[in-house]
This record gives structure tokens, C-alpha cells and sequence, in this order.
């Protein structure tokens, strides 16, 4: 291709007549700096920032001021647990309940635990376990295993083909679990969140069963109700089920229920039912709950975010003795008929002040009391709580920073 050739510039002509000499380090004449020179830049080796994990002092030296006589029987147990052959399953209960506690479990504590075991077995973190360490040959009356995130279906179900005598299965967190072939001698059942479990549990439960003391499927949202539980239950709980109000409704003997949790049920929106023994119920998030039809006997009711519910209805309720109404708009007449209270939950009630409080206060012998998110107390809420040793434990209260703040 053939070059352009255009006039000669200026500057071409002025680089020529003084004789200047253009190098390629960038330097005119050897006095001129053209560019400045880069500096290489070292490269840096990449540290690794660790992230410190460090729970507050007060957590961490709870146990040790709070200290129990029985975590000291249970610390004195664990130093000499290698030479001990033989401990009680209550006493082994316990063990299970520190070590979880403190987050010390490990595999030699949990095979010394299981070898022990005789007629119960619990063990409340399982977490670590693979699911080939589950070696149970047992025939036991209670299993409990929580947050058993490992164990597959085939291992569960190998160990409940052994059970001949087993009353009570608590299998919790299974995340791997998708079927369960159940022993014809249970009386309670708790699968609370193993969530590959679906309607074919209810199958297996119809098969086998007679009637249930107990029942939790809580969070196996794959469960919504399409084969219906055709078994009397004592206590059931499905929180955050698929069911509806049709399934609840058609469950034999369902108005004999003495607990019932349909805790964020979104399909519920009615309950036709006349309960006559029931003493603990969970309605949290039914927001289209209009009514309820239950006896005098209830003990504990949490009717958290039903807003269409009437509050009026408390009125029937004097037996009640945990009453948690958050989100709810209600005055001192809603809860004045109460003798029992002993707990109560008001958070997030926007009608919730000083005056209330002190009401509430004065009127019930209280063990605790919530109010998160009652952003109407002042510090003179916490002054009070503070100063006078009421036996009331007031919780969550916003205002009490502002207090500890202004008085430090």
C-alpha cells in the first residue's frame, strides 16, 4: 500500500534546524523529561483476614456465675467419663444437654453416651455426626436426635427396623430424610423440620397408628394435606404447613385436642370447630381469623399479627396464663379479666405507653412481660424497672439504652 505523504509540519522543521535528538528512553536533548518514568510495583503477598469470632463476656461467663448443681455433677461425670461403665439415662440426658450447651460434643462422647444408653437415648446436637457414625443397636423406648442434618433415610430407617418397644421418636432437622418407615409402638412422633418429608408420611402415619399422644410436622412444607390424617391426635403441631382448614377440620376428634399449633398456616382462615379440652393454641400470622370457639380450660394462646381477630374474645379466657398479642391494638379492658397471667407479649403494639405499663403492672403478679418495638416508653419505664424490684422481668424495652445512657 502506498504511503501519504503530506505537508511538513512546523514542528518537524523546528526539531530539524536545532538539531534536537529524540530518544526513546523519553529524554530531549538528555535534560528534558518527556514522561516520568513508572516505577515497577512490588507485588504483595495476599494475607488472609480471619475473622474473630468472640461472644460477648456476659455470655460467656453466664454459665460460669449461674453455674448449677447439676452442671457441676456433669463436669465432675465428663473427667472421669472414660472409666465409667454405667450411668442412668437420666443422668445421661443431662450429659447430652451440657455438651450441647457448651458446644463440646465430639465423637468419643457421643459413642460413650449411646453405649451407655439403655432404654432412652437423647442426644440434642447431632449436627456433627456423619451419617455413618449413627450406629444404634439398641431396642430402646426414646429416641430423640436433634438437628440431625446428616442422617440419610436408609441409616434412620435401619435403626427403626431394630425398635421393637419404641415409644417415642424425636427426629429433628433431617434435612436428608425423604421416607420413614415407622415402628407400630410409637406413641409420640416429632419430625419437626425435616422438610423432604411429604404427604406420604401421613400414609405411613394412617397405616400404622390407632391414635397419637403427640404429632409435629412442623416445617415439612412439603405436607399440604392432600391425604388426610384419619387418626386422633392429643397434641398437634403444623407450623408453617400447606394444610388447610379442611384438613383440620376432618381430623377425628379434633374438638378433644388438648394442643393445636397452626402457627403460619397460610391456607387456614377459619375454624369452625368447638374445641372442649384444648389448652395451649398457636394462631400466629392467621391474619383472617375472625373467631374462635373454645373453652374456658385454655392456658396458652399466642394470637401474634391476627389482626381480624376480636380481641373481645379474650374476655372468655381467665384460665390463661402466657398471652402474646403482638402487633395488636388493644387497651387495659382487653386483658384487665386475667388472674393468672404470667407472661405477657405486647410487642410492636403501637398503643402501648408509659401509663399502660404501669397498669398492667399494678394489676398482675407478672413473671415476664415483652415490649419490642414499643417505641412510646420513655426512660421513665426503665427507671422504674431498675429502681423498684418489681418481680416482673420487662423485656426489649427501647427506651432503657436512652436510660443507661443518661445515667452512666
Amino acid at each position: 500500500m502506498a504511503s501519504i505523504k503530506g505537508p511538513r509540519s512546523a514542528l518537524t522543521d523546528f526539531i530539524e534546524e536545532n538539531n534536537i535528538k529524540i530518544r526513546p528512553n523519553g529524554f530531549i536533548n538528555d535534560n528534558l523529561l518527556l514522561e516520568k518514568p513508572v516505577k515497577p510495583v512490588e507485588q504483595r503477598k495476599k494475607r488472609v483476614k480471619r475473622v474473630k469470632k468472640q461472644m460477648p463476656v456476659e455470655l460467656v461467663n453466664l454459665d460460669t456465675i449461674n453455674k448449677t448443681d447439676k452442671d457441676i455433677k456433669v463436669e465432675e461425670i465428663l473427667e472421669n467419663l472414660e472409666n465409667i461403665n454405667y450411668l442412668e439415662d437420666d443422668q445421661l440426658r443431662d450429659i447430652s444437654s451440657y455438651l450441647s450447651r457448651h458446644r463440646i460434643y465430639n465423637r468419643n462422647f457421643i459413642a460413650k453416651i449411646i453405649k451407655l444408653s439403655s432404654d432412652n437415648l437423647v442426644i440434642y446436637d447431632c449436627s456433627d455426626i456423619k451419617d455413618e457414625d449413627y450406629i444404634i443397636n439398641k431396642n430402646l423406648k426414646v429416641l430423640e436426635l436433634y438437628q440431625c442434618g446428616q442422617l440419610t433415610s436408609s441409616r434412620i430407617n435401619k435403626i427403626l427396623k431394630a425398635q421393637k418397644k419404641l415409644e417415642v421418636l424425636r427426629l429433628t432437622g433431617g434435612y436428608l430424610v425423604t421416607e420413614l418407615e415407622l415402628p407400630k409402638s410409637l406413641k409420640v412422633l416429632d419430625l419437626t423440620n425435616c422438610s423432604r418429608l411429604d404427604d406420604r408420611i401421613i400414609t405411613e402415619i394412617n397405616r400404622k397408628y390407632k391414635t397419637l399422644e403427640e404429632l409435629r410436622l412442623s416445617f415439612c412444607y412439603k405436607i399440604n394435606g392432600n391425604i388426610q390424617l384419619k387418626i386422633p391426635v392429643n397434641k398437634l403441631f403444623l407450623c408453617e404447613t400447606k394444610i388447610t382448614e379442611d384438613f383440620i377440620c376432618n381430623i377425628p376428634k379434633i374438638d378433644q385436642v388438648k394442643a393445636l399449633s397452626l402457627n403460619k398456616c397460610p391456607l387456614v382462615n377459619n375454624l369452625p370447630i368447638e374445641f372442649k379440652s384444648i389448652e395451649y393454641l398457636d394462631i400466629e400470622g392467621l391474619t383472617e381469623l375472625k373467631n374462635l370457639n373454645i373453652c374456658s380450660k385454655l392456658k396458652i394462646l399466642n394470637c401474634k399479627q391476627c389482626f381480624n381477630l376480636p380481641l373481645e374474645l379474650l374476655s372468655y379466657f381467665e384460665s390463661l396464663e402466657i398471652l402474646n398479642i403482638s402487633y395488636l391494638q388493644f387497651d387495659f379492658d382487653t386483658i384487665s379479666y386475667f388472674t393468672f397471667l404470667k407472661e405477657l407479649d405486647i410487642s410492636w403494639c403501637p398503643s402501648v405507653f408509659d401509663n399502660l405499663i404501669f397498669e398492667i403492672l399494678d394489676k398482675f403478679n407478672l413473671e415476664k412481660m415483652y415490649v419490642f418495638g414499643c417505641f412510646g416508653l420513655s426512660p421513665k419505664m426503665s427507671e422504674d424497672s431498675w429502681n423498684n424490684n418489681r418481680r416482673t422481668k420487662v423485656l426489649g424495652n427501647p427506651a432503657e439504652t436512652k436510660f443507661l445512657i443518661l445515667n452512666d
